[in-house]
């Protein structure tokens, strides 16, 4: 019977010193590995006037990541003689996060309003791509940031 208690008192002992070291419990574990997803990622590229009309891959996402959000930062304003335009999207669709007018003035992030809701849940291996175009092709001035931010499974 003692030693049944003195094995109680050191099995509480050890395990609460475990869980104030920072450790975790089975249960604990067992939880987090249920969270599939892991931090969020960015990833950025930069569009410039020399881009027209050529897609510029960003990033590669594959099925099941999580698109959480999509920044733009216009760097520089375009200055195209017709109308300058933006697109992040699919590969398959262009514009399904963003079509937008650029040049706006505003040399920070700016706030999109999207063609879809974000989060957006990838279904299969695809790639999220951005695309300037200068509505004359003349433009000789302009860039752009775009940074994604995703989780992958």
């Amino acid at each position: 019977m003692k030693k049944l208690i003195v094995f109680a008192a050191l099995t509480f002992l050890f395990t609460g010193a475990f869980g104030q070291w920072g450790f975790i419990t089975r249960e604990q574990r067992d939880d987090l590995e249920t969270l599939k997803y892991h931090s969020v990622l960015t990833a950025a590229t930069l569009i410039t006037y020399a881009d027209d009309s050529v897609a510029k891959d960003i990033v590669i996402l594959l099925d099941s990541a999580i698109v959480w959000d999509i920044d733009i930062r216009q760097i520089t304003n375009f200055d195209d003689g017709g109308v300058d335009s933006l697109e992040v999207g699919l590969s398959d669709n262009q514009d399904y996060f963003v079509d937008m007018i650029v040049n706006t003035g505003a040399t920070a992030w700016d706030s999109v309003t999207f063609a879809n809701e974000l989060p957006y849940l990838v279904a299969t291996d695809d790639t999220i791509r951005a695309m300037y175009w200068g509505g004359d092709s003349d433009a000789t001035a302009g860039k752009v940031a775009i940074c994604v931010k995703y989780s992958l499974q």
